[in-house]
Formats: C-alpha cells, structure tokens, sequence
C-alpha cells in the first residue's frame, strides 16, 4: 500500500511566515521613514549653502543682500524657503517644512555669517 504524501505548506508554517515578515516589516519601515528625513533634510542644507553663496554673489554684484523674490526661490523638498532681515550687511535664509508633522528639523536657518540652527540639526 502506497502512504498518501501530502505536499505544499500548511496552515502553522504559512502563519508563522507572516508573523515574521510582519515583524521585519514592523523593523524595516521606522528606520526608511528616519532614513528618508535625513536625507531630506540634507537636501535642504545643501540647498540653503547654495543659496547662501548666491547671496554673497549679489551682494558683491549689487551692494546689498538679496531678498527673497529676488532669490526666486520658494521651495524645496517640501520646505517653504524665504529669506528674513534682508539689509545691506545681514540675511537670515529660513527653511520650514510645510508639514511639521513627525519632522524633527522642521525649520532650519543660516546667516550671513554661517550661523545655523538649532545647530544639532546640522552636525
């Protein structure tokens, strides 16, 4: 007599295998969203250093510092950038994120002499 063989996964192996692709899951997606931020936010430092040096190029063109219009910059990865204190001598650029929620830099600063805050965003 031939013994029946049954063949494919049973009910216990294929839970199993979604619990530990659930918890793998649970691990995987906190740490891309963190990854995600981080980048994003360097994005916008990087952006704000080149806006910074446009600054310096026209105020060597024109006398003074820019403003934002003039800057024609408004925008970037999903913050709003404006350029605050605008005078002959002093600027302060200003990035915001346009959704505070779960960002931990939601606002980023640098003057016209380097200053950026909060500095533990730019370490």
């Amino acid at each position: 007599m031939k013994k029946n063989q049954q063949t494919g996964y049973s009910l216990i192996e294929t839970v199993v295998v979604m619990a530990i692709t659930a918890i793998l899951a649970g691990v995987a997606v906190p740490s891309y969203q963190t990854y995600w931020e981080r980048n994003n936010i360097r994005q916008v430092q990087l952006q704000l250093v080149a806006l910074q040096t446009l600054q310096e190029r026209f105020r060597l063109i024109n006398g003074t510092y820019a403003s934002g219009e003039e800057l024609n910059v408004s925008e970037i990865k999903g913050f709003k950038v404006s350029a605050t204190n605008v005078g002959d001598f002093t600027y302060t650029l200003v990035a915001e994120s346009e959704n505070n929620k779960g960002v931990r830099c939601s606002k980023l600063t640098i003057d016209h002499a380097s200053q950026r805050t909060p500095a533990h965003c730019w370490d």
